[in-house]
């Protein structure tokens, strides 16, 4: 069953101040190193499980790939990343966090996670929860709706 249009509006309305106040505390956040900019994070937690060539993360993060490209340049410089022989293509490489870098990526991690608990300390830990599963569905369902875009499959009338 189809949601209603005034929920879906509101919905539209909501997620735009959601992504609008992310975008404020993102500037206003202490930085956790100097050589990353916060809009490299996404690329540095695509790189936890497993090292990956520049193009896939440009998909995994759902950016440009010169874009990527640069950033990955930036923090190879700085020792956030190394680049590997793929193992797959000895004639390519690949991405991977160095040491530094994962030091990075687990002090966002913590400090993310405890930013959250201040910042939903009032909340009942239940509506917490629930807030996560449907946040986790809607990732799911938007996910699928990009790939569906990229295909050519999907609808054509977003205005974002």
């Amino acid at each position: 069953m189809a949601i209603e249009h005034d929920v879906a509006a509101r919905l539209s309305t909501d997620l735009m101040h959601v992504y609008k106040l992310f975008g404020c505390a993102r500037q206003h956040s202490p930085r956790h190193h100097d050589a990353i900019e916060p809009t490299a994070y996404p690329l540095l937690f695509a790189l936890v499980d497993h090292p990956r060539r520049v193009s896939e993360i440009a998909e995994v993060i759902h950016s440009d790939l010169s874009v990527v490209s640069r950033q990955v340049s930036h923090l190879v410089d700085h020792g956030i990343l190394a680049k590997r022989p793929d193992e797959h293509d000895g004639r390519a490489q690949v991405i991977a966090l160095s040491d530094e870098g994962a030091e990075v990526v687990r002090q966002l991690h913590d400090s993310r996670a405890a930013w959250l608990q201040e910042l939903m300390a009032d909340w009942d830990p239940d509506h917490a929860d629930a807030f996560d599963r449907y946040i986790g569905q809607f990732i799911r369902t938007l996910e699928d709706h990009l790939d569906d875009l990229r295909s050519g499959t999907g609808l054509s009338t977003t205005h974002l």
